[in-house]
């Protein structure tokens, strides 16, 4: 999305293009609509993953604390 009316700076950072899907997870991914929930799970065990790393375009180090900051989460 971008606002048509004012001028706005992009950080150039590369983004790669997918050419092809992936077949075969070790997981399994589900939607939520009430409340939004991203759910992953381990397809050998069951288990929702907890801790979920490079959502979207962000690059950081360290994990996001979703459970106090979420709401300033973009994608």
């Amino acid at each position: 999305m971008y606002e048509s009316t004012k001028n706005s700076f992009e950080v150039p950072l590369e983004v790669p293009a997918v050419k092809t899907k992936v077949n075969i997870t070790d997981y399994e991914v589900s939607l939520s609509h009430t409340p939004f929930a991203i759910l992953v799970k381990r397809k050998s065990t069951g288990v929702t993953i907890s801790f979920l790393y490079g959502l979207g375009e962000h690059q950081q180090s360290l994990l996001i604390d979703i459970t106090n900051k979420w709401k300033q989460l973009t994608f």
